[in-house]
């Protein structure tokens, strides 16, 4: 952030009549603070999709310059960055939330709507596994299917909405979801019992939905944490792999991975401005990346539900 004072005109010290009836003294001086993003997208003024240097005034009263880049993470997060809903938005008074994908908002209670349709995939998904698995349990196969109807439906709500309430719920559904399989990793590597590692899941979630609050609070990314839980959960995995082998086939693992890996490309995609198209609410990369990771998830159940027809572990009720 770069800040400039800028001093009044020669011919403006002196004051008018006229300028104090259109901005009051006019000789005082007034600070003007710049921005400088390296993403013309992510720079307050709408939606991505923008290829050019663009300049204006963001919606905080900061003159932003936006200089093109391909990508862009960070781990800190400007909350000027992200674009206030449309006027007459019925999300409007609602805090905004850290993020802003490539589908253009609308002024509806559908803000994102090929972001937000598509999340029925994880329900048609859910509905599968609910009725097609062969054991019950929270840590059992068919546990996935109650946890991705909560996956589904905060990240609705999320993008129908572009709050950061609703991001709020978008990644508790992740943190309920990595839990899930963290601890039935744990179980199936007999580090922890079937009760106690239903207890280490839901203690995650509540600490993961701390740690966002206390990184929200400190402007710094929150999506960090996802991070971490997944490498976590590679690891164990691995190990799993190499050690105990208890799983009949490992096919279905690899359809995951490479479903997983074309997801997130997709999601890298939507952030980009060569494959942007905000106006277009039938198809985003976003939405293709929800189709995609639901699914990753029906190679998962089938890959959890070869581990469970062979597991002697009572999965918890």
């Amino acid at each position: 952030m770069l800040t400039f004072e800028l001093a009044p005109r020669p011919d403006d010290l002196g004051g008018s009549d006229d300028g104090e009836e259109q901005g009051g003294d006019r000789g005082e001086s007034c600070v003007l603070h710049v921005l400088i993003v390296t993403d013309a997208s992510q720079n307050g003024l709408g939606h991505r999709g923008l290829n050019r240097p663009t300049c204006g005034l963001g919606p905080t009263g900061t003159l932003v310059l936006g200089i093109r880049a391909p990508f862009r993470y960070s781990l800190v997060v400007d909350p000027r960055l992200v674009p206030p809903l449309p006027v007459g938005s019925p999300w409007s008074g609602w805090a905004l939330p850290d993020i802003k994908h490539c589908e253009a908002n609308l002024s509806s209670w559908i803000a994102a709507p090929a972001n937000t349709w598509s999340n029925i995939a994880y329900f048609a998904v859910a509905a599968l596994i609910m009725t097609r698995s062969s054991r019950r349990g929270a840590l059992s196969a068919r546990g996935l299917g109650p946890v991705l109807i909560a996956v589904g439906g905060c990240s609705f709500f999320f993008h129908a909405s572009y709050t950061f309430a609703g991001q709020v719920l978008d990644y508790a559904g992740m943190f309920l979801l990595l839990g899930w399989a963290l601890a039935r990793a744990l179980a199936r590597d007999r580090r922890l019992g079937t009760k106690n590692a239903v207890r280490f899941w839901a203690g995650l979630v509540l600490a993961s939905l701390a740690a966002l609050f206390a990184l929200h609070a400190a402007s710094r990314g929150i999506q960090t944490i996802v991070l971490v839980q997944s490498l976590i959960l590679a690891a164990l995995e691995i190990r799993l792999m190499i050690v105990k082998r208890d799983a009949p086939s490992y096919a279905s693992f690899w359809m995951m991975q490479l479903l997983l890996i074309a997801a997130y490309v997709c999601w890298n995609l939507d952030h980009t401005d060569f494959a942007c198209n905000p106006d277009n609410h039938w198809l985003q990369f976003h939405a293709i990346w929800h189709i995609l990771t639901a699914g990753a998830f029906v190679a998962a159940w089938r890959f959890h539900e070869g581990i469970d027809a062979r597991s002697v572990l009572k999965w918890g009720s």
